[in-house]
């Protein structure tokens, strides 16, 4: 099968965060000083229960400063697109029952199937890792045979943990 396409802003937030949520120790070290206020508010709540409205507020406070964290860790994600050249170059993928290539203007890369650590899907991107580093295909460039001719593929040529339940948005 054959691809040619463009990784979109979209495309590289999505498997960004496809890849933040797979692995929950990264999620955790991520988000691990609201995690730390919440369960502290709530041995707070445990041992002084009167005090709900302040510790109400220190729950808002805890969400708020979450809900802060996600748009500061989109934004490092959109100017990481923004300054690396290749994730805007036109790409032509050629993937078989051995690996996935790929060609750009300025980088070709492989990745064979028996080497990929993990291979999972979201709403919008199949991901790819490779020890520390990964790759996505958009599903947008690909019609509803490719998309299964690709889950096809990597059920049967993988031999890593894989999920594809689009679970992940």
């Amino acid at each position: 099968m054959t691809l040619q396409f463009r990784w979109s802003e979209a495309d590289y937030v999505s498997a960004r965060w496809a890849l933040l949520k797979s692995h929950p120790a990264r999620l955790a070290l991520a988000f691990w000083y609201p995690a730390a206020m919440l369960i502290a508010i709530g041995i707070g709540a445990v041992e002084n229960p009167s005090a709900w409205r302040f510790q109400l507020v220190l729950v808002l406070i805890s969400v708020g400063f979450t809900a802060l964290l996600m748009l500061l860790r989109r934004w490092i994600w959109r100017q990481e697109y923004k300054k690396t050249p290749f994730w805007r170059e036109e790409v032509w993928a050629v993937i078989d029952g051995q690996s996935i290539k790929l060609q750009g203007e300025t980088f070709g890369v492989t990745y064979n199937w028996g080497e990929l650590s993990r291979v999972y899907d979201s709403v919008r991107v199949f991901v790819f890792e490779e020890g520390k580093t990964f790759v996505f295909l958009p599903k947008e460039a690909m019609n509803q045979s490719q998309l299964d001719e690709l889950r096809s593929l990597i059920t049967s040529s993988v031999k890593c943990k894989v999920d594809l339940t689009s679970r992940i948005s």
